[in-house]
Formats: C-alpha cells, sequence, structure tokens
C-alpha cells in the first residue's frame, strides 16, 4: 500500500502534507495515485470508523495508520508522565485508537505519545512507566486483532528508542506478535549507522515505514539514498505500507504528486 499522512487541522510546520476534511482528503490522494491514507487524530471519538471503512472500500482504498502524536503535542498526555492519572488518561485516550484501528483494519502508531523523559537519572523509572503502559495496550490490541507500531523518532525529537536495535530490543521482551517496529527515513538518517543494516536487523518485525528526505521534504528532494533502502526493503520481503510523511513544499500539491512519483519509481 503507498499511502500519504493527512489531518483535518495541523501545524504548518508539520510533516503532513495533506491537511482538511478526510474524506475530501481521501479523494484527492485516490486522484493522485495513493492507494492509502495515514490519518493523524487527538481523539477517536471524533471519527466513524466505520463510515470512513465504508467510503473507502466503495474506492478500493485504505486507511494504512493511525497516528496518536497529537494526543501529546495538544492534550499534553504521555505514558511516562510522574501523574499516574496523566498516564491513565493516555492508555485510555489510546484504547479509543486500537478501537477505531480495528474497525479500519489498519496499524496503530506509537510515537510522540510515549513522552520525553525530564530527568535521565530516572530513566529506569520512566521507561518502566512505559512498559507498563504499552504492556496494558498490547494485551487491549491482541483481543482486537490490531498491529501497534512503536516509531523510531531520533534524539532532537525524543530521548529514548531512538534507534531500530533499542526498539527491537523492548519488543522482544514484552514478546508479542502484535508490536512491531516502525521506520522513518528522516529518523533513520540520523541515527542509523546504516539504514540499510537497520531494516535487515528489524526483518519480519518492520511494520511500517515512512518516507522522506534528509530535509523533511518529499523523498527525492534531499540526499538520502534510497536505493538501498528498496532494495532491503524488497530482500526482507517487506509487505507493510509505505507513507510519504513530509512537509508540505514547495506546497501540498507538489509534495504529494513528488511522493508517489518516488514510490511509483524506486519501490
Amino acid at each position: 500500500m503507498y499511502s500519504i499522512s493527512a489531518a483535518e487541522y495541523a501545524n504548518h510546520n508539520s510533516p503532513i502534507p495533506l491537511i482538511g476534511n478526510l474524506y475530501k482528503i481521501i479523494d484527492r490522494a485516490k486522484g493522485y495515485g495513493y492507494t492509502g491514507l495515514e490519518i493523524h487524530i487527538r481523539d477517536a471519538q471524533t471519527i466513524d470508523g466505520y463510515r470512513m471503512q465504508e467510503y473507502c472500500s466503495e474506492r478500493d482504498f485504505a486507511i494504512s495508520a493511525v497516528v496518536t502524536g497529537k494526543v501529546y503535542t495538544e492534550d499534553g498526555l504521555c505514558f511516562i508522565s510522574d501523574d499516574l492519572e496523566i498516564r491513565q488518561k493516555a492508555i485510555q485516550r489510546i484504547k479509543g485508537h486500537i478501537d477505531l484501528a480495528a474497525k479500519l483494519k489498519c496499524v496503530v502508531v506509537i510515537g510522540w505519545i510515549r513522552g520525553i523523559i525530564p530527568d535521565q537519572k530516572n530513566d529506569k523509572k520512566y521507561r518502566s512507566f512505559f512498559t507498563q503502559a504499552l504492556c496494558k495496550l498490547v494485551s487491549y490490541a491482541e483481543k482486537r486483532n490490531v498491529i501497534i507500531v512503536i516509531e523510531v523518532l531520533n534524539r532532537y525529537e525524543v530521548n529514548y528508542l531512538n534507534n531500530a536495535a533499542e526498539t527491537l530490543n523492548l519488543i522482544s521482551q514484552i514478546g508479542s506478535s502484535c508490536l512491531k517496529v516502525h521506520l522513518d527515513t528522516f529518523h533513520m538518517n540520523i541515527e542509523e549507522d546504516d539504514m540499510s543494516a537497520s531494516i535487515f536487523l528489524c526483518g519480519n518485525k518492520l511494520g511500517y515505514m515512512h518516507f522522506a528526505d534528509s530535509n523533511r521534504k518529499y523523498p527525492g528532494a534531499g540526499h538520502i539514498d534510497f536505493t538501498k533502502i528498496s532494495i532491503a526493503l524488497k530482500k526482507i520481503n517487506y509487505q507493510g505500507c509505505l507513507n510519504i510523511e513530509c512537509l508540505a513544499l514547495p506546497d501540498a500539491i507538489t509534495a504529494a504528486k513528488k511522493g508517489i512519483a518516488f514510490l511509483n519509481t524506486f519501490m
């Protein structure tokens, strides 16, 4: 599936190319040549999952992922807060995302919602908070046949789970088939010593891919060698979604069209 990131609203600096009514965006994205849409939402209760799934099915289209970052960036909820109530609210909100994903038959992305460790001296405590929350959500997702993917983010955005190896280690500790790695070429370019090697390391634990170039523009607008990435994905027989998550530069239409052109050429 080739998909692109979308939201009903977002900051103009967000790497979300398509903004507006999600149903209209579905039609726009399909017109550009995409077969899927990644949706960034704050509260799953605002989306009628059955209606959206039916709308997509009628158009031979799909929702690729429900992204949870807005829960943190807009409401300040995360899994590692010192406040137990905030941690509990974060878990409950993401259960709603999982319920929506079950209706849409897509994955749930765990990125910013994990929170930023405020005191590295207490690193073990905060990582324990995250693991506890993740285990509860994994148990919830397993019953609904939903895959959760942990996005590997660079050190300038969050301060733990910054590379594939560290993330895989956590996933192996939890030991659930519904928990996988989510790689993003923009973050990989910063954190991974060898991007292809990281893909091979993930193997069948790689559940989702974001594509953007080194400057966070559409792939092809920077200096990342996507040929090697493409070869690595084919060698591990990656069958998951390939999603364009980039800045809307020079404008949304150009970014979307250049993104799908890249996927059709390189993948």
